[in-house]
Order: C-alpha cells, then sequence, then structure tokens
C-alpha cells in the first residue's frame, strides 16, 4: 500500500467523463504535464469495457509523459486490473474492500468514500486493508448529482479526528474554502471543477506547453496554502 499524503496532497484531481466527455483523455494528459501527483477517473456514465479502455488510454498517456501520477479508477476493479492502473475509489456500495485487495494485491492504492462518523468508526477497523477515505461531501457539489447530504466543517472536523487514516475531503471544494478543509484536520482534498477553471483544461489539452501547465497547477495549489 503507497498512499502517502506527504507526496499526493493536499490537491487530489479528479476527471469525470460526464463533464469532460470526449476530452476525457486530453485534460488527463494536461494534468500529467502539470505535475498532478494523483488522478482519479470517474466513469459513472460508461460500462466496463469502454471504462477499461479509457482508463488503459489515460495509463498509457502518463507511461509515454514519464509522469510519476497515481492514477485511481473509480468504483470499478477490473477497469483497474485490464488498464494497469494504480488503484481504486470505492462506494460504500460498491465491491468489498477486501476483494480489492485481494484482485488488486498490496501495491495497490485503495480509498474509500465516507460521508458521516459511523463510516469513519468503520472505515478505521479496514486499517491495512484500505490505504485512505474520502469524507463529504462537505460543501453542495454540481460536479455529482445524488450525493449524500452535504456534512460541513464542522462535521469534517470531528471526522478528521476520528479517523485512523489520512482522509481526503470531497465536494464543493474551491480556492474559497479550501483553507478551512485543510485547517480541520484533512490531508487534502479533491477538486475538479475549480481545478479545470483555473487551468482552463478543456481548451488548453493538447495546446500549452508542460512548463506552462505545471506553472499553472503550482499558483493553483499555492492558492489553498
Amino acid at each position: 500500500m503507497a498512499f502517502n499524503p506527504k507526496i499526493f496532497c493536499p490537491v487530489y484531481a479528479i476527471v469525470d467523463t460526464e463533464t469532460l466527455g470526449k476530452h476525457t483523455s486530453a485534460v488527463a494528459q494536461v494534468l500529467f504535464d502539470a505535475g498532478v501527483k494523483i488522478l482519479q477517473l470517474r466513469g459513472k456514465n460508461l460500462n466496463t469495457s469502454s471504462l477499461s479502455q479509457l482508463s488503459a488510454d489515460i495509463v498509457a498517456r502518463r507511461n509515454n509523459s514519464k509522469s510519476t501520477c497515481r492514477i485511481i479508477i473509480n468504483d470499478n476493479i477490473e477497469a483497474c486490473l485490464t488498464s494497469g492502473a494504480d488503484g481504486v475509489h470505492l462506494g460504500q456500495d460498491d465491491s468489498s474492500p477486501h476483494q480489492a485487495r485481494k484482485l488488486l494485491g498490496q501495491a495497490a492504492i485503495i480509498g474509500l468514500s465516507t460521508h458521516n462518523i459511523e463510516e469513519v468508526d468503520a472505515a478505521n477497523k479496514l486499517s491495512g486493508v484500505i490505504d485512505y477515505i474520502g469524507f463529504g461531501p462537505v460543501f453542495p457539489s454540481g460536479s455529482k448529482s445524488g450525493h449524500a447530504e452535504v456534512t460541513g466543517l464542522e462535521l469534517l472536523a470531528v471526522a478528521c479526528q476520528t479517523s485512523n487514516l489520512p482522509l481526503v475531503a470531497i465536494g464543493g471544494i474551491r480556492r474559497t474554502n479550501a483553507r478551512d478543509v485543510i485547517r480541520a484536520g484533512a490531508q487534502g482534498f479533491a477538486v475538479i471543477g475549480d481545478l479545470c477553471d483555473k487551468l482552463d483544461l478543456v481548451t488548453q489539452a493538447g495546446a500549452a506547453a508542460p512548463e506552462t501547465m505545471a506553472t499553472r497547477l503550482e499558483e493553483f495549489a499555492r492558492s489553498f496554502s
């Protein structure tokens, strides 16, 4: 297991096929060029075959760019296995973490979504099986429909104190509120919309020099500190 918050946090990037569509792979490439250290691919609107193909393309882009970014597949163990990605992020109703660990091996990164303190307590019992937890949504989010009830910063702080595992906050996190998330105790935060806005990812895909995107990412990360 290899989730090191000092390497992968604070910015945990997510690319979502429902938002990015045909631009998903190109946007992932821009993020690799920018120096992102961990990237989750979310493809809820794709079947396993299509998600596996997309995952393999993104892994190949990562390898060809010589990026050290770790690629996490949302919810789909088979797509992770067939594409050579580095791990999976599981929801409460997805495959069991024990099954994921058995199939993916000890080197894989496995994350688990949590939405309340009871689920954080349960996740603590999976230490040695999972590497980190996601917690949220901390704020209202426009990137994921049908999400759980918003937790807010107060409950996030309790979750951070309760968790024995690295905690990545998710849900509506932007430059205007990210400092509050870190002050609450989160090691990192997942960003989707604000990251795309700052890096102008879709229009810059394949157009901007890697050095330019790396500078933008550095400025973006610094804006949260």
